[in-house]
């Protein structure tokens, strides 16, 4: 009786499955865009310096109900993935190494970001941002992310 209810249940469930790709022969809608725009450059955007944001929402406190914790609320467990010996040294090195920005919003940890194209180099870190080249000369910032956001209300307020 067990197997044949199993049996039933993976029928249904195949059956169901089947069902539901077939009603998903959906052909996606292919369209032009309403409208294209160029930003200004970015040296001609208005710049808004990194700074502390007013974070007292959080009122210093990030909840995280998912850790076991102890009696005085620190977290109270083993990470199983932590690292407990060192791996091989015998890795190059970097050809270039950039000192960058630190971490002028004062958010912590700080999340660091940055992509390499042809001529220069950009780093993100948390709320700010800055461009360098590829010698690690600073070009560009650093300057709070804002800056590329007042763009779009640019746009939103021309008629």
């Amino acid at each position: 009786m067990k197997k044949l209810s199993t049996i039933l249940l993976l029928v249904l469930i195949f059956s169901l499955i089947g069902f539901a790709q077939e009603s998903k022969n959906i052909k996606p809608k292919v369209r032009k865009a309403a409208y294209f725009d160029e930003t200004p450059p970015l040296i001609d955007m208005k710049i808004i310096l990194p700074g502390e944001r007013d974070r007292s929402w959080k009122d210093g406190i990030i909840q995280n109900d998912f850790l076991p914790r102890d009696t005085k609320g620190e977290p109270n467990f083993v990470d199983p993935l932590a690292q407990n010996e060192f791996g091989s040294t015998d890795v190059r090195g970097p050809l270039v190494n950039i000192e960058g920005v630190g971490n002028v919003n004062g958010v912590y940890p700080p999340d660091t970001d940055g992509d390499v194209g042809p001529n220069h180099y950009f780093q993100m870190i948390n709320l700010s941002f800055a461009i360098f080249d590829k010698s690690g000369a600073l070009l560009y910032g650093p300057v709070d992310n804002s800056t590329l956001m007042e763009w779009f209300r640019w746009c939103m307020d021309r008629p």
